[in-house]
């Protein structure tokens, strides 16, 4: 039987079978020995491999973890942006609205402004005036026929701007002057805000037209000054009486 042993190791070995044998057990031993060091060397080399990567696989899955909030905050961030968006597109389209609205507001006041300039350019219309045979302190002491229409303001109430009552009859006991039509119309445009002198002026040409009475024309005079301006209702009302 052919083992294939070098003919030096045979050499070495003993003759004796029972001798070779214990050697080749030792031998066996030892190579086994060998072995188990070689495995044990490969599988402490294997488990410090496995934990670098036990090691490495939790920093990515940490990682991981961080891309996912991120990610996550991002699409909060996103959909916070885009309701942002949302919200300011319908504020656009608000203002857009007011504006067009405040566009043609301001085109009305520009308008209006046109014409109040206008009108206050013009000459301020005269008081009304009575026929001639018609005085005042005939109408004021006893109204009879064709002037029944004024004894409503020949009784007016007493308007008072914090010092002394006045009214008409003050006028025709000397106590008070009438004012001149222009004084009156330039401390009313000077005083009143334009849309107030704008409504006087027009109760004015009404009560120039026959349109209203005296009255009338009193008592819108009077909520026009209200109790601000007493002192140029008490004059309008002596202006009116010394045209009456």
């Amino acid at each position: 039987m052919e083992f294939n042993i070098p003919a030096a190791l045979l050499r070495e070995l003993p003759t004796e079978p029972a001798d070779l044998l214990a050697v080749s057990a030792r031998l066996a031993q030892y190579a086994y020995a060998q072995k188990a060091a070689a495995c044990d060397a490969e599988c402490s080399q294997l488990r410090a491999l496995l934990l670098q990567r036990q090691t490495e696989l939790r920093s990515v899955s940490r990682r991981a973890e961080e891309l996912e909030a991120e990610l996550a905050h991002a699409k909060a961030e996103f959909r916070r942006t885009l309701g942002e968006v949302e919200r300011l597109n319908k504020e656009k389209a608000t203002l857009v609205d007011t504006v067009k609205s405040l566009s043609k507001e301001v085109a009305k006041l520009d308008h209006f402004k046109r014409n109040l300039m206008k009108t206050l350019n013009e000459e301020e219309p005269a008081l009304v005036s009575l026929p001639p045979d018609v005085n005042f302190d005939v109408l004021h002491s006893s109204p009879g026929a064709g002037t029944a229409g004024y004894a409503p303001y020949l009784a007016s109430p007493r308007i008072t701007d914090g010092a002394a009552p006045y009214s008409v009859s003050d006028r025709t006991s000397g106590t008070t002057a009438a004012p001149t039509g222009k004084d009156f119309f330039r401390s009313a445009r000077a005083r009143l805000s334009p849309e107030a002198y704008a409504r006087l002026l027009q109760s004015i040409k009404d009560l120039n037209a026959h349109l209203v009475r005296a009255p009338q024309v009193l008592d819108e005079a009077q909520a026009i000054f209200g109790a601000a301006h007493a002192d140029l209702y008490a004059q309008f009302e002596a202006l009116l009486s010394s045209h009456l």
